[in-house]
């Protein structure tokens, strides 16, 4: 079988995205059986052989699909990347790396973060044309209202990408030197950082992407009540990815799998390739207890009109799945 005729995608996580990462592989599979599928998984330490085994568990069922394993080992995370808060954490920056994780003999990769879901084929995505550039991405569904232009030195009119899906040229990395770039500047801009990997990636690809199309990333900004993307140049794009995304990403707060007082409107689509895994009906709730006190006496309160009414973040869209 000929490299250009598998579609290798990337997924790099800790162990708090082992689940969510399997439901999004499902989607994958169940999504595109009519291509060979390799899946590259780039973990740390902390991800167990039992949880190995669970992520291959949601491949084997699909013939056409495997799976491959990468550990990085400690002694490089200490080393190599930088400290973290406890919202982002250090298997964000595993991408970074992928010309040294990754077989030489790959040119070219589809990343995709684990809380994404797959609903169409990603045939097409697969096919565009990459010459010359070091990635193609979405804008950020944030980008008309990010400051992060003027901290990172560049023009507003090269946009700013969420890195959430990738379609990245590896052989144009391995060219250019994209890890001693990305080094440089995690060296020298520290203090400019303020979304992570996100921000080393767009500074550095600046002028080397290529946009894609917004139903290949469909993020909580472009879903919102009040946009914060620009309307007058995404509008319409913007509405005809709502009827049908290819890729949805469940952004800031709203995973499917935790509480939050706003669910995404797209959060169906998670539960739907969930329900075909081992992980089906798991549901995490991380508040605190007080928490938990508060929001029901909140709610209470707000059925009784005691307190106001707390508006939805999102735009009411009918389910698609």
């Amino acid at each position: 079988m000929k490299e250009e005729e598998i579609i290798h995608i990337v997924a790099c996580f800790d162990k708090g995205f082992v689940m969510p990462t399997g439901v999004m592989m499902c989607s994958v599979c169940v999504n595109n059986p009519d291509v060979d599928i390799q899946f590259h998984i780039i973990t740390d330490m902390d991800v167990t052989e039992e949880d190995r085994d669970d992520i291959a568990s949601v491949v084997a069922p699909y013939h056409r699909a495997s799976v491959r394993f990468y550990r990085i080992a400690e002694q490089i995370l200490e080393n190599s990347f930088p400290k973290v808060n406890e919202a982002i954490t250090r298997a964000s920056y595993f991408r970074l790396y992928l010309t040294d994780i990754l077989p030489p003999s790959i040119d070219k990769i589809l990343y995709l973060d684990g809380d994404v879901i797959v609903r169409h084929s990603l045939k097409e995505l697969w096919s565009t044309d990459l010459s010359g550039y070091a990635l193609a991405a979405v804008p950020d569904g944030r980008e008309g209202t990010l400051d992060r232009f003027e901290g990172l030195g560049y023009p507003k009119s090269l946009g700013y990408f969420n890195a959430g899906v990738l379609l990245i040229n590896l052989a144009y990395w391995r060219d250019h030197q994209a890890i001693k770039l990305f080094g440089d500047f995690l060296r020298d801009r520290w203090e400019t950082i303020r979304l992570h990997d996100q921000d080393v990636l767009n500074y550095v690809f600046r002028e080397q992407k290529t946009r894609l199309p917004i139903k290949y990333n469909l993020q909580d900004g472009f879903l919102c009540k009040t946009p914060e993307y620009d309307e007058s140049r995404y509008g319409e794009e913007v509405i005809a990815a709502r009827r049908d995304p290819v890729i949805v990403h469940f952004t800031w707060n709203s995973k499917p799998w935790k509480y939050y007082y706003s669910p995404n409107p797209f959060r169906s689509s998670f539960y739907k390739y969930q329900d075909m895994t081992k992980w089906k009906g798991v549901f995490i709730d991380e508040r605190p207890y007080s928490t938990k006190v508060r929001n029901i006496f909140g709610n209470l309160l707000r059925r009784m009109r005691v307190l106001p009414h707390v508006g939805p973040l999102y735009m009411r869209i009918a389910p698609v799945d």
